[in-house]
C-alpha cells in the first residue's frame, strides 16, 4: 500500500518553497518581460528593426551569462557567512564581490564595444540592419556594468534573505523601462530601445547597491572596517562560477549558431526566431525557479534567485564550495 501524503508535514515545506520561488519567478519574468517590451516597442518601427535586435540577442544572452556566473560565484559565499552569522566575513566576501565584478564587466563592455560593429556581418545579418544591429549592442555593452552591479546587488540581498526588495526593484525597472523606450524610440529608433533599457538599468543597479550597501543591516559595508585581499575567495568564487559559466557559454553558444543560420534566410525570419526564443523563456522560467535545489543540476543549485542564509546549510555541501 501506497504511503499517504502526510499534508501537515507537507504544507510548510509548500510554503517554504513558495516564498523562495515567487521572488525568482517574479525577478525571471521581469527580465522577459524587458525583452518583450524592447521587441514589442521597436516592432512598430518595422521587421528590419525588430531583425536589428534579434540578430544580437544571442549574442548579449552569452555575455549576460557570463555575468550570471561572476554573481552565483560571490552570492553563494555570501549566504554561507551569513548562514553561519559571520557577518563581517560576508561582507568582506561583497566587496571582493563588488571589485571583482566590476572589472570583469568592464573587461567584457570593452570586448563588446570592440566587436559591436563587425559583429552584425559574423553573424550573417543583412546590411541593411546591419548599423541599427551594431548600434543597438553597442548600447548593451556600454549597459554591462550596470547588469553586473544590478545582478550582484539582487544576489546578495536575497542571500541575506531580503527577497522582496530585488523583485521589487526588478518590477520597476521594467516600468522605466517602458518610459524611457516611449521617450527615446521615436528620436533614436533602435538605439533608442537600447538606451533606454541601459537607462533603466542603470537607475535600478544604483538603487540596488544603495540598499545593500547602506540600508541593509547585515551586508551595510562600514567605513571604519578594513578589508585585506583575501585570495580565498577570488579562488572560491571561480570554482563556484566556473560550472555557471560553462553552462551559459554551452547554451548560449546554441543560440548564436542558430541564429547564425537563421541569419540568411532574411529579416522577417531572424525577428520570428526572436520572438519565438523570447516566448520559450517565459513559458521556462517558472518552473526552473521553483525546483528545490537538490533536484536541479548542481550548476543550478547555486542559483542566486534561490539561494538564501537559510538554506547556507546545502550551498556548503556542493563539491566546489568546500575550502
Amino acid at each position: 500500500m501506497m504511503n499517504r501524503i502526510n499534508w501537515t508535514e507537507l504544507k510548510p515545506q509548500i510554503q517554504q518553497v513558495g516564498r523562495l520561488s515567487l521572488p525568482a519567478i517574479l525577478t525571471q519574468i521581469t527580465t522577459i518581460a524587458m525583452q518583450y517590451i524592447d521587441s514589442a516597442m521597436v516592432g512598430a518601427l518595422g521587421a528590419n528593426a525588430s531583425a536589428a535586435i534579434g540578430l544580437v540577442s544571442s549574442t548579449t544572452w552569452l555575455l549576460s551569462g557570463t555575468i550570471y556566473a561572476v554573481s552565483a560565484g560571490f552570492s553563494v559565499q555570501v549566504a554561507h557567512q551569513i548562514g553561519g552569522n559571520h557577518d563581517k566575513k560576508a561582507r568582506d566576501v561583497v566587496r571582493h564581490g563588488i571589485a571583482s565584478a566590476l572589472v570583469v564587466s568592464a573587461v567584457l563592455c570593452l570586448i563588446g564595444l570592440l566587436i559591436s560593429h563587425p559583429l552584425p556581418g559574423w553573424l550573417g545579418g543583412a546590411q541593411k540592419i546591419r548599423r541599427n544591429a551594431t548600434l543597438y549592442f553597442m548600447m548593451f555593452a556600454i549597459m554591462l556594468p550596470f547588469s553586473q552591479l544590478n545582478s550582484l546587488m539582487s544576489s546578495f540581498l536575497q542571500c541575506s534573505g531580503d527577497m522582496v526588495t530585488p523583485s521589487i526593484l526588478n518590477a520597476v525597472m521594467c516600468v522605466l523601462d517602458v518610459i524611457f523606450n516611449a521617450l527615446l524610440i521615436p528620436v533614436f529608433g533602435v538605439m533608442g530601445a537600447g538606451m533606454g533599457t541601459m537607462l533603466a538599468c542603470a537607475v535600478i543597479s544604483l538603487t540596488g547597491a544603495w540598499f545593500c550597501c547602506v540600508r541593509n543591516p547585515r551586508l551595510r559595508l562600514r567605513r571604519k572596517e578594513k578589508t585585506v585581499f583575501d585570495a580565498k575567495i577570488l579562488k572560491t568564487a571561480f570554482k563556484i562560477g566556473l560550472p555557471v559559466a560553462v553552462q551559459e557559454i554551452a547554451m548560449n553558444s546554441a543560440m548564436v549558431a542558430a541564429t547564425m543560420l537563421i541569419a540568411p534566410l532574411g529579416s522577417i525570419a531572424i525577428a520570428a526566431n526572436s520572438f519565438a526564443v523570447t516566448a520559450e523563456g517565459s513559458a521556462t522560467c517558472q518552473a526552473t525557479a521553483s525546483v528545490p535545489p537538490r533536484q536541479r543540476s548542481s550548476a543550478e543549485a547555486t542559483a542566486p534567485e534561490i539561494t538564501s542564509w537559510r538554506n547556507a546549510t546545502e550551498i556548503s555541501a556542493l563539491p566546489w564550495a568546500q575550502s
